[in-house]
């Protein structure tokens, strides 16, 4: 498993296609944005590191019959210039998604580089109700208000139909907040792919797994979980994957038990055997831990202080009780 690291990414090419479900006046770009433009470029720059830290994204893999695949496949070899791919992936997309959403939608069509493999993006900018004033001139003056859907997602809204497509072995990711059925979502058609879990069900997963293990051989729940977070966090800083076997053997080392439990529940549970976490995301999720007592008590601690004494240690009672004990405290501050 390489070392590879997030920030290496070079936007070689993006294309902003108009989808209008509403009308079906869509309006396909003839030219592809000029991205010397320090607004254009950072605009499209931020939509596409947001979309690709996303927690949400699913693995996928084409199944034999997609449309995309071949156009995909034609665009890698040469076959189609960047504009003609785009169009076509734009239009194969407007398709499936007019059924099914009603306001326009831009496409945002990209070409880049990550870690020295080259990727096809897609990513489908929303198109926000807004309201404006407008001036009129008759015979007199008159300010009123303008309904208008031509606003594009400002930075803080989360995109939540994108792609990503490795143009060397074709494996996929992509982003659907919107899925219709346990089964498909409208991505997984417009695609035409299969999909996995995201990396935020799997992370669900291999928290719980780790407390139902954690229970069942009588260890504390929150010492392991705050285990498998913390070394989740520190891979992810230089690495983009983890596998589950890594994971367990890291995690479990002092117990060969709970390393084959946790291994036939996550075998059991379908978690797949490498695990992707965007860095930014995971990084975020992944710092701390809170856990509650029965008595009501809530603590939230950074996950790398429950493996180290010097800051937090639980201690086992034969009445079967814990305690918690807090060190090195310099102040403590209302909140």
């Amino acid at each position: 498993m390489s070392e590879e690291k997030e920030e290496e990414l070079i936007l070689h090419a993006a294309v902003l296609h108009i989808l209008d479900f509403r009308t079906g006046a869509s309006v396909y770009s003839e030219q592809v944005l000029d991205l010397e433009d320090e607004m254009i470029f950072g605009y499209v720059m931020h939509q596409m590191v947001r979309a690709s830290n996303d927690m949400q994204n699913r693995e996928g893999i084409f199944r034999e019959d997609s449309a995309m695949k071949n156009l995909l496949e034609q665009y890698a070899e040469g076959e189609l210039d960047f504009l003609t791919f785009s169009m076509q992936a734009a239009k194969n997309a407007e398709e499936v998604m007019k059924t099914y959403l009603d306001l326009p939608t831009d496409c945002l069509v990209l070409d880049y580089e990550q870690n020295g493999k080259r990727y096809a993006g897609m990513l489908f900018l929303e198109i926000s109700k807004a309201f404006t004033q407008i001036t009129e001139q008759n015979e007199r003056t008159v300010n009123t208000i303008l309904e208008s859907y031509s606003v594009l997602p400002g930075f803080s809204k989360k995109i939540r139909f994108a792609a990503s497509i490795c143009l060397e072995d074709f494996s996929i990711r992509f982003l659907d907040e919107a899925s219709r059925s346990s089964d498909a979502s409208l991505m997984q058609e417009v695609l035409g792919c299969s999909s996995g879990k995201s990396s935020e069900e799997v992370l669900k997963t291999l928290t719980k797994i780790t407390e139902q293990v954690a229970e069942e051989h009588e260890e504390n729940p929150a010492l392991m979980v705050s285990r498998v977070k913390n070394y989740l966090r520190e891979t992810t800083e230089s690495k983009p994957s983890v596998t589950t076997e890594d994971l367990s053997s890291h995690v479990f080392s002092e117990s060969e038990e709970l390393k084959t439990a946790f291994e036939k529940r996550v075998q059991e549970e379908e978690v797949p055997e490498e695990v992707v976490l965007p860095k930014t995301a995971s990084a975020r999720r992944l710092k701390n831990q809170r856990i509650r007592t029965d008595t009501g008590i809530e603590l939230i601690f950074p996950t790398e202080y429950f493996s180290s004494p010097d800051f937090i240690e639980f201690t086992n009672h034969p009445d079967g009780t814990i305690s918690i004990e807090l060190k090195q405290i310099g102040k403590i501050t209302n909140r």
